[in-house]
């Protein structure tokens, strides 16, 4: 039996996305970005608590989309954003939703089905599976092992062959097991091709790391990690074939580490806006998970496992409703705080400990200890405005807040996009409960950390301790990469880690100066991050260029104009006056 995280939570769903007219093809699906933003406004009105967004749309290069703005409305209105991080790792900057006041999520794996595949020798290897027989007393199932990009059909080429596209495999014997490598189509059609050709079960491999996941292939079909594919592949490769066996279960020896964030959960840093915000915020749960699947006009629904921060995301929303249900006055600070303080390190695929804060945020989420934190970092509608403030934004005076230094917002995570000699750093703690805390920090590799004071006391709910956080860049230190620390606030009953990363300069500069007039200076004001002459290469001035839409007649349009990139050219500022 299985249930969702919140189970008795009640759900409004409401449909932004869209099928095509063609049901054998995904080309011409959409989810339009006036009926999201529609989507999200309504529940906002409809007074929800919690917002679950599974929809990405890659990397993000503002902090103050469309989408950004309508979910500030709804957490200045309370409610809870969880958004998926995006689905384009392993590689850096190439996540979506980098805005404070909403939680985005990256995806881990979790200990799921398995078999076991047993190679010549009993050498056992694990893999995830939900297609090897695992009904009480069923037989083993074995076969001659084949490589795919071995047996490519007339007219196919060995690498197409490899991937098990459509069309592409040589008939094989009865029984005949094949490896299919992971890649360019979807992973069931693989299975598919196999059984067209008269296999009788697939193996999936990884080349390269990736997630494993649970598939329905139509064959028995076991998935592979990229860290046991070499010797699977010299397996398949061997002349004459070799024989494996499918068990079901791992029972292999090998105990398969998790969580682990997937390979294809986007990454951070995000370059938008000044790299002050850490993101994603916390990890959860997201590979191999059962979903309701799309069922045919008329027909039941079905469940099927999927995979991706599309299904992380609403393991992050259900713990907010839980957090609701026991603390229903919370605010979206409040809850998001809870879950990142209290979170733990994902691993690598060793079992090792692997703390990279653009990758797992704050950590995998712990659901036994998040409705118990003891502290958490408050911000609100002032805060937000001030962030934007800060980051360079103009918002209307009736919005209330200050500008502040981004990094000086008062969220769970400290991140400084350029540190340029030394920066102080301001934060928070509100009490949900009287306790007695002293702070340990680990300093980011060459940048030095100073806390003060050392220790923070709250007599009881909603009393609050400030501390500052001095970051200097240390001698030798390296520049222009980033580093990544922590700091923890502990009590005998509870801990509250902050992920820390900043990014050393040789030099902060605005990323805009904008002046009047056709001649005249403008000062620009730098923060030198080292001592020393600064190696700095003039580009000067590019030219403006204006270009006149017509008469403003309707039907008149912009004209069309390619534009050249100089080599060595840094920037190109294009702006557009509506009239």
């Amino acid at each position: 039996s299985m249930s969702g995280v919140a189970p008795e939570a009640r759900i409004a769903a409401y449909k932004v996305c869209w099928s095509g007219t063609d049901p054998a093809s995904t080309d011409d699906d959409a989810c339009y970005g006036t009926d999201l933003l529609a989507g999200i406004e309504a529940a906002t009105a409809d007074g929800v608590d919690v917002i679950n967004f599974s929809i990405g749309g890659g990397a993000a290069d503002s902090v103050a989309s469309a989408y950004d703005i309508a979910f500030l409305g709804a957490a200045a209105a309370g409610i809870f954003v969880s958004a998926s991080a995006g689905n384009s790792g392993p590689n850096p900057t190439t996540l979506d939703h980098a805005s404070p006041w909403y939680s985005t999520v990256a995806n881990t794996t979790i200990p799921n089905y398995e078999a076991t595949v047993t190679l010549p020798g009993d050498v056992r290897i694990p893999g995830a599976s939900i297609t090897v027989d695992m009904s009480e007393g069923a037989e083993p199932f074995s076969g001659p092992l084949v490589y795919a990009g071995d047996i490519p059909a007339a007219g196919a080429t060995p690498a197409d062959a490899a991937l098990c596209l459509p069309g592409t495999l040589a008939p094989v014997a009865e029984g005949t097991i094949v490896l299919c490598d992971r890649g360019n189509n979807a992973r069931v059609e693989k299975s598919d091709v196999v059984a067209d050709a008269g296999g009788a079960g697939m193996i999936l491999g990884n080349p390269t790391p990736n997630s494993i996941d649970l598939d329905d292939h139509v064959i028995p079909t076991v998935h592979i990690d990229a860290a046991y594919y070499p010797q699977v592949l010299a397996v398949a490769r061997t002349v004459p074939s070799q024989t494996v066996t499918f068990t079901a279960g791992n029972t292999s020896g090998i105990e398969t580490p998790a969580p682990i964030v997937a390979a294809s959960s986007s990454r951070g840093p995000v370059e938008a806006d000044g790299n002050d915000v850490i993101k994603p915020d916390i990890a959860a749960p997201g590979t191999g998970i059962i979903a309701a699947g799309p069922n045919a006009p008329g027909a039941e629904g079905s469940y099927i496992f999927l995979s991706g921060t599309s299904m992380a995301a609403p393991h992050v929303a259900g713990l907010a409703a839980v957090y609701l249900g026991a603390n229903p006055l919370a605010t979206p600070a409040e809850i998001k705080s809870a879950l990142m303080t209290t979170a733990t390190d994902t691993v690598d695929a060793s079992g090792n400990p692997a703390q990279d804060w653009f990758a797992q945020g704050a950590g995998f989420v712990n659901a036994t200890s998040f409705l118990d934190a003891g502290v958490y970092y408050a911000n609100g509608l002032t805060d937000w405005h001030g962030y934007l403030r800060g980051v360079g934004y103009e918002l209307p005076d009736s919005w209330v807040g200050a500008p502040i230094d981004p990094s000086d917002l008062n969220i769970p995570s400290i991140g400084i996009g350029a540190l340029a000699g030394t920066q102080t750093i301001t934060r928070t703690l509100t009490a949900l409960e009287a306790g007695s805390y002293e702070v340990s920090v680990d300093a980011p590799a060459g940048v030095s950390a100073v806390v003060s004071p050392s220790t923070l006391t709250f007599d009881g709910p909603g009393a609050t301790g400030t501390y500052t956080v001095a970051f200097t860049v240390e001698p030798g230190a390296t520049l222009e990469a980033w580093t990544q620390g922590s700091l923890t606030w502990a009590s005998a009953e509870h801990t509250a880690r902050s992920p820390i990363a900043v990014y050393p300069v040789i030099v902060d500069a605005p990323q805009w100066v904008e002046g009047t007039g056709t001649s005249g200076e403008v000062p620009v004001s730098l923060t030198a991050g080292v001592t020393g002459t600064i190696p700095l290469d003039p580009n000067g001035l590019y030219p403006v260029e204006e270009f006149d839409s017509g008469s403003g007649a309707a039907g008149d349009q912009l004209p069309s104009s390619t534009f050249t990139v100089a080599e060595g050219e840094t920037a190109r500022y294009f702006a557009l006056d509506s009239l």
